[in-house]
């Protein structure tokens, strides 16, 4: 019997939220059941949406009849397009209320607040009409106008505060039209109010080319910020906004549609369903500040301070409209949690790999630990583990001078944000993380600060990937870390940090974090407080991805040094507590590295393992085009220079590298975007072995095929299983099918079983043909084992 096939209409679906839902959903595990509709303007992408099985409808917002009929006719409505149009909406609720006489139930809508501007003569207008989405969270602003920071913070589970919003208010007329639908009950309506969202979209419906993957709010002062030649800001830049990654936000509807759909009685709608996404904040002046960075960086300005926009450059690069970008929108996502959303994206990487050690430490209990985080949720998820934890940020110069002045130990292990802002142009891995730039940050911790400090740097060229560079630091010879030029990047942060030093109210301890990898791990990670993964080969990784073959910067002979430092900031700390003479100041600069590689091997290392995963069939890597670099690196070939050191004042003080460059190369694989997703489960019979798949993150059995218990147990714990080992035992792959059976009925849904067969003949058989397959003797070598399997998958197990 086939399923009951539930009817989905979806407008917005070439936009930077819709297109991304529709991703999800044609993967959803039940999409078999699914019959979607969508609207579309152009003619041309309507057919391309229709080769996917989609029913497309050519047509606007503006054609209101067509919307009624659309809507009509839905079981579930998804509204991802312009969030102000009244006369879209009541021609949306129209149809759904035809619905209601028809069939006697309500019907679904989701409806997404996005605010679009219609205002003409601006430079940018043509990318404002091409994008049908500005992904802010306009219905909670105020008219701050960037000169303080808000106070008011909006929780989606008080309903009272979001009913006291003024009728005014952007988006309220809309709001208040769907909510009164559905308290007449011919709707049940759930309204999702995304933040600043950033990152950059991916999915079948990204890459087919048929939705926009990037958001309005920042690109929008990138783009002033070019023309202009300076960052640029909104009055002063105080004002804050909540941010949440585009998967984040796309995971809050798939999660949403899976509660409606299994326990509607228990999901929250109509005046209980507002459901914000957030998982963190920032200042717009912080965003400024980093967009500033950027363009230093990338010789596009001389100034990284952002100055504020004139009224007259408002008007020419903004539209004439403050709100995006001058106003406060603070909230937090309370019950949209509640439904089970979990975003994944993160803060910090290192931070949260020295804190998790620092959890370990013998003397944890003589430690009063505290950690200053912007997430109130993730605070509470500290104090769990008996941290102390603040909520502020790092433009907060008063509580970052007050917690200074109240440690003996400060650890700075920010990342820099002007990396991360060059990589958000074109794809994001986090939104903002704390700033190893923020001079202002580093002046209030060092006028607080009594005893010692901790902070991060680089040392960089402009090889274009075209040589290796020959200088290569010491950190053991001051001399010559004091050569480097007053504008290299962190510069005037350190020397600010040493000058603090000579004046003796402070020992400072400068860590230099070099190509960090390996998934990071422990209770922060499992808790969703910390960030697992680095940026700059997961960076190289998306880029080859989405280029469909491992890629460098000009011939990838540049040389980076690579490490996992988490260990140092622990050896350093314990050699600071243990000797008194441990090196500070001038002399107290630790760099971190095991060993070097080249960016061409790193190249090499993401093809092999793209072929390894069928996304590509070369696995040389070639070298970026100039548009390519503009594309996925916004214009910088940083990931081309050269940047060489060796760690000896480190390992002076013990610190002592296990892991090498082999490790590093071999650890690729396991950085694949998708890879945190997977519960990986390796069969091995080496102890050895073992132990060395654990270190790649790779869950690990000690067993063989010949134990069918325990093949079939872990075959019970799968969705997925490749057998690639002994195609001729049968025991062992009865064994499996048991397991996989039993999975089946636990979870109601097939998993999936890849075997590796072998077959010897004369005859040239064609996969595509399963009659000539079919005509195989049953003696032919392991054909019991393949028949076995297919009676089972008829079986639909």
């Amino acid at each position: 019997m086939s399923p009951i096939q539930t009817e989905i209409f979806i407008t917005g679906v070439t936009g930077y939220i819709g297109g991304s839902i529709l991703s999800r959903l044609l993967e959803h595990p039940d999409h078999r059941s699914h019959h979607i509709t969508v609207l579309v303007r152009s003619e041309e992408r309507s057919h391309k949406f229709q080769e996917l099985g989609i029913k497309s409808v050519t047509g606007s917002l503006k054609d209101l009849p067509l919307l009624e009929d659309l809507a009509a006719n839905a079981d579930i409505v998804i509204s991802t397009a312009d969030s102000d149009d009244l006369d879209a909406t009541r021609a949306i609720l129209q149809g759904q209320k035809r619905y209601h006489a028809l069939t006697g139930r309500a019907s679904i809508l989701i409806h997404t607040f996005l605010l679009v501007w219609h205002r003409w003569g601006s430079p940018f207008q043509s990318r404002v009409d091409q994008l049908s989405d500005v992904t802010v969270l306009g219905v909670l602003t105020d008219d701050a106008v960037g000169n303080y920071p808000g106070e008011t913070i909006y929780d989606d589970m008080d309903l009272e505060q979001i009913e006291g919003l003024a009728d005014t208010q952007l988006h309220r007329d809309v709001d208040l039209e769907i909510v009164k639908a559905d308290k007449e009950g011919y709707i049940k309506s759930y309204i999702i109010l995304p933040s600043t969202i950033y990152g950059i979209a991916s999915g079948r419906i990204a890459e087919l080319g048929l939705q926009n993957r990037q958001s309005i709010q920042i690109p929008v002062l990138i783009r002033a910020a070019l023309a202009r030649g300076r960052s640029g800001i909104v009055g002063e830049g105080k004002n804050i906004w909540v941010n949440v990654h585009i998967d984040d936000i796309a995971d809050l509807y798939i999660v949403l549609f899976n509660a409606i759909k299994s326990s509607p009685d228990k999901v929250g709608h109509g005046r209980e369903g507002f459901y914000f996404s957030e998982n963190g904040e920032h200042t717009l002046y912080q965003v400024g500040k980093a967009i500033g960075e950027a363009l230093v960086s990338l010789g596009k300005t001389t100034d990284p301070e952002p100055s504020s926009f004139t009224k007259e450059e408002v008007e020419m690069y903004l539209f004439g409209n403050t709100v995006p970008w001058g106003t406060n929108s603070r909230c937090r996502a309370n019950r949209s949690r509640l439904i089970g959303w979990a975003p994944s994206k993160t803060t910090s990487y290192i931070g949260g790999a020295v804190l998790t050690r620092f959890l370990k430490h013998p003397d944890f209990a003589s430690f009063k630990i505290t950690a200053l985080l912007r997430s109130p949720e993730k605070a509470e998820k500290l104090k769990t583990l008996g941290v102390d934890a603040v909520v502020g940020s790092h433009d907060d110069a008063k509580l970052m001078e007050s917690l200074a002045a109240d440690h003996d130990v400060v650890i700075a292990t920010v990342q820099a944000l002007v990396m991360q802002i060059r990589l958000f142009v074109i794809d994001a891995f986090d939104f903002v993380q704390a700033d190893a730039d923020n001079y202002e940050a580093a002046i209030a911790t060092l006028n607080g600060l009594k005893k010692r400090h901790t902070e991060t740097g680089v040392l960089a060229d402009t090889a274009g990937g075209n040589f290796a560079g020959e200088t290569i630091y010491d950190d053991a010879n001051p001399d010559q870390i004091e050569t480097l030029p007053d504008t290299q990047l962190h510069r005037n942060v350190d020397l600010e940090i040493l000058r603090a030093d000579i004046e003796g109210y402070l020992k400072s301890y400068i860590v230099f974090p070099s190509t960090i990898w390996g998934i990071a791990t422990g209770v922060l990670v499992e808790k969703g407080i910390a960030n697992s993964h680095s940026i700059q080969v997961p960076a190289l990784i998306r880029a080859s991805l989405k280029r469909g073959r491992a890629g460098m910067i000009g011939a990838g002979k540049n040389l980076w040094p690579d490490s996992i430092v988490a260990d140092l900031y622990i050896v350093l700390f314990d050699s600071i507590r243990s000797n008194p003479s441990t090196g500070h100041g001038r002399e107290g600069i630790y760099f971190g590295e095991t060993g070097e590689h080249s960016l061409y091997e790193v190249g090499k290392a993401i093809g092999e393992a793209m072929v390894a995963l069928g996304k590509s069939d070369n696995p040389e890597p070639t070298t970026f085009t100039k548009e390519e670099i503009d594309k996925y690196f916004g214009g910088s070939d940083y990931l081309g220079s050269n940047s060489r050191c060796r760690a000896n004042r480190s390992r002076a003080i013990g610190w002592k590298t296990v892991k090498t460059k082999a490790d590093f190369l071999a650890s690729i694989k396991s950085e694949h975007p998708d890879f945190a997703s997977f519960k990986i489960t390796n069969l091995v019979r080496s102890p050895e072995k073992a132990e060395k798949l654990k270190a790649l993150g790779v869950g690990v059995v000690v067993g063989s095929h010949s134990d069918k218990g325990l093949m079939e147990s872990l075959a019970a714990d799968s969705d997925v299983v490749f057998a690639m080992a002994d195609a001729d035992n049968l025991d062992a792959a009865t064994a499996t099918l048991n397991g996989l059976k039993k999975r089946h009925a636990k979870t109601g849904t097939p998993p999936v079983l890849i075997e590796t067969g072998n077959y010897n003949t004369e005859t040239i058989y064609d996969d595509a043909d399963p009659n000539q397959i079919e005509t195989l003797p049953d003696t032919q070598p392991h054909r019991n084992i393949d028949l076995a399997i297919l009676r089972t998958e008829k079986e639909g197990e």
